[in-house]
């Protein structure tokens, strides 16, 4: 089977942040950025293009994300859930084959690991990472999976495609904790700010 050229990385970053209170998670600070730039920035360097699906504050998003390479789609739905997001960024994506789904809270993510999904992937098939026995974070779906990731509705993501489709997924083991860190609690983002402060590196 042969390896997706051309992926699309669907940014999620359209969410309210419920978890923690008036605050929005993804402009908590993040050493001299925040975290959806920290999130955007690894997600450039992983796809032939970037899509960042805003929805609640998108004004605020579309400011702070203003000089960067990225083009932005407005979830009008995204108080239904995150899979109404998922669905705004691969149906607005260009040609592709394949759409790398990754949420905005998750920016521990290492570049080597994003690198070593997209070397692994092939056409047809689920590519996701795995530390130490546990799925993560982003998820890279083949063009094979389009039409099941429109239909996709409430705010379990595309969990459901995995679990219908488990002969499809590829687990990759990878060395990086980060694929399960989200930010989704003021206690979240201050024990990452730690690890960051211990020189935990991306």
């Amino acid at each position: 089977m042969t390896t997706p050229e051309r992926i699309t990385t669907i940014v999620l970053a359209a969410g309210k942040s419920s978890r923690t209170g008036r605050s929005n998670k993804l402009f908590f600070p993040l050493g001299r950025a925040t975290v959806l730039e920290a999130v955007v920035s690894k997600a450039l360097l992983a796809g032939n293009e970037t899509i960042v699906v805003t929805g609640h504050q998108s004004e605020r998003v579309e400011a702070l994300l203003s000089a960067y390479d990225v083009r932005i789609v407005y979830n009008t739905q995204f108080d239904s859930g995150m899979a109404s997001s998922i669905v705004c960024g691969v149906r607005d994506s260009e040609d592709t084959d394949g759409f790398l789904i990754w949420p905005g809270d998750m920016p521990l993510v290492r570049s080597e690991t994003v690198e070593k999904i997209r070397s692994r992937a092939t056409a047809g098939r689920i590519a996701l990472p795995s530390f130490e026995g546990r799925r993560g974070h982003p998820v890279l779906f083949s063009k094979a999976f389009r039409n099941k990731l429109l239909s996709l509705s409430g705010d379990v993501g595309a969990r459901t495609i995995l679990s219908d489709n488990p002969g499809a997924v590829d687990e990759i083991p990878v060395s990086d904790a980060g694929i399960l860190v989200d930010v989704d609690t003021r206690e979240a983002h201050a024990e990452l700010v730690r690890e960051l402060s211990a020189g935990r590196s991306d």
